[in-house]
């Protein structure tokens, strides 16, 4: 069974990605790139340069494991279309996730999953 697109979570919505949304993605994952060194791999030094076209690499790949079944990864964000944190359901892993810095300012991705 497929995930749905795009999941109402109230003060939040999760969507499909979309390349549209690459240069917003590589923005907020500059400014919040502190945040996840300690615990993701992608998230290094050389990362300060990453750019919308990393951005559309990744919103590519995830559109095309979610054709094939295997990711469904969603970006969340506002009411307000502002990128707060990003989830994927992987099924040979589980869930996975990444906060902007706005994200990890509030309690959002708690209320997303």
């Amino acid at each position: 069974m497929e995930p749905p697109e795009s999941l109402n979570a109230g003060e939040l919505v999760l969507r499909r990605w979309e390349p549209t949304w690459a240069e917003q993605t590589a923005a907020a994952v500059r400014d919040s790139l502190p945040e996840p060194k300690p615990f993701l791999p992608w998230a290094h030094d050389e990362y300060d340069e990453y750019d919308a076209d990393t951005s559309r690499a990744f919103i590519t790949m995830s559109v095309s494991k979610w054709s094939e079944g295997t990711e469904f990864n969603y970006a969340i964000l506002t009411t307000i279309d502002d990128l707060v944190c990003a989830i994927g359901l992987i099924t040979r892993l589980g869930r996975g996730s990444w906060k902007s810095a706005t994200g990890c300012a509030r309690p959002m991705l708690a209320a997303a999953t």
